[in-house]
């Protein structure tokens, strides 16, 4: 994949519009950088998530930002604690109960124009997020499997756009805003020390391996969003985009 210097370079010369870049970065990372877990957990900078091509909300929050900023947008990260319900389902079930009952998750803060934008919509890619999403739509939970029930992975440029962080009532903590992840770091070691042990897990690809398979499983059914696509939309007919699930209007708009 492409060097972090070499994608400034490649969408600064794409366009000079705001809103054509924030989108071109957000789908960039929504649907190159799978959603996962790596060996250097919080702790992976662009670089090193561009070339594994996975992370989870922080790495692919702070890749995100560090783009927009490289653009010249003004683009931070939000630090909130969570409870860790969201990522029911995402890690092996001996893994999963060692992770403390609050963590951290991160998001965008970005400013379009006059509008301030809440962004964490491109955290999984799309065929995770509608097999993941139609594993939760059979529980009664309201966040697994790594998002929530009401996320979507579109983007809007005119509203906030989450496909975790979908609720405010989900906050038990503001941690506050930053330019980049080091002034965090102590806040993700303290709160989720099990997601921190970088040091550990780069001795052992294996451990990674065995972390992401459950991902891996959610994943493996293919979703072809043109299939989910047509399931709503009756041949012939002019689609109501509002009658589609979140982030099919997106796949629409590319078919137009």
């Amino acid at each position: 994949m492409a060097k972090f210097l070499d994608l400034v370079d490649l969408f600064a010369g794409e366009s000079e519009e705001p809103e054509y870049l924030l989108r071109r970065v957000h789908n960039f990372v929504r649907d190159e950088i799978k959603f996962g877990w790596t060996a250097q957990f919080d702790l992976a900078d662009p670089d090193y998530t561009l070339a594994v091509g996975r992370g989870h909300c922080v790495p692919q929050t702070r890749l995100f930002t560090s783009l927009l900023r490289a653009l010249g947008f003004d683009a931070r990260m939000r630090f909130v604690e969570i409870k860790r319900d969201i990522l029911y389902g995402t890690f092996p079930d001996s893994f999963f109960a060692l992770v403390p009952e609050r963590i951290t998750h991160a998001y965008a803060v970005v400013k379009l124009g006059d509008k301030t934008l809440n962004i964490d919509s491109f955290i999984t890619d799309p065929q995770y997020f509608f097999n993941a999403r139609s594993r939760l739509l059979g529980t009664e939970r309201e966040v697994g499997f790594g998002i929530h029930r009401d996320g979507r992975i579109n983007l809007s440029l005119e509203e906030d756009s989450f496909c975790q962080f979908a609720d405010s009532a989900m906050i038990l903590k503001d941690l506050g805003l930053s330019d980049c992840l080091d002034e965090h770091a102590t806040h993700i070691t303290k709160i989720a020390p099990f997601l921190s042990l970088a040091s550990i897990l780069k001795l052992s690809a294996g451990l990674v391996s065995r972390l992401n398979e459950p991902i891996e499983e959610i994943r493996a059914p293919a979703v072809l969003l043109e299939s989910v696509f047509k399931s709503y939309v009756r041949p012939g007919s002019r689609p109501d985009l509002s009658t589609l699930p979140p982030g099919l209007d997106e796949y629409h708009q590319q078919l137009s």
